[in-house]
């Protein structure tokens, strides 16, 4: 197995992680932006569905919103693409790693990981 396959599984078997699946916003530098879903979410990084390509260390905003404790909760963060590939008709697996992600975004962050435990 490559060793970007190494680290999606890392990712998906993490048990600091968890299944998410939400509509995401991503908004790059020429203030384009790009929706697609996210699949797992961490406190520091999260996999998501696209259906374009980006490259590694490519660098944008990414938002979305998230239930937590019966209330719709945002969480904006500059993330940097770590790895990116294609899943067939699906689009890329895109693999992202938060590189500046505010105090309360990763508060939700954590309290989504620690529900249920």
């Amino acid at each position: 197995m490559s060793s970007s396959g190494l680290h999606a599984l890392a990712v998906r078997n993490n048990a600091n992680s968890k299944m998410l699946r939400r509509k995401i916003r991503l908004t790059f530098n020429n203030a384009q932006s790009l929706e697609a879903r996210t699949v797992h979410v961490s406190t520091t990084e999260l996999t998501l569905m696209s259906p374009y390509r980006l490259r590694k260390g490519f660098l944008c905003k990414v938002e979305f919103d998230m239930l937590l404790n019966g209330k719709l909760q945002k969480i904006t963060a500059v993330s940097e693409t770590q790895e990116s590939v294609c899943a067939g008709m699906e689009g890329f697996r895109i693999d992202m790693k938060f590189i500046n992600l505010n105090e309360q975004s990763r508060q939700h962050l954590q309290d989504l990981m620690n529900y249920g435990k």
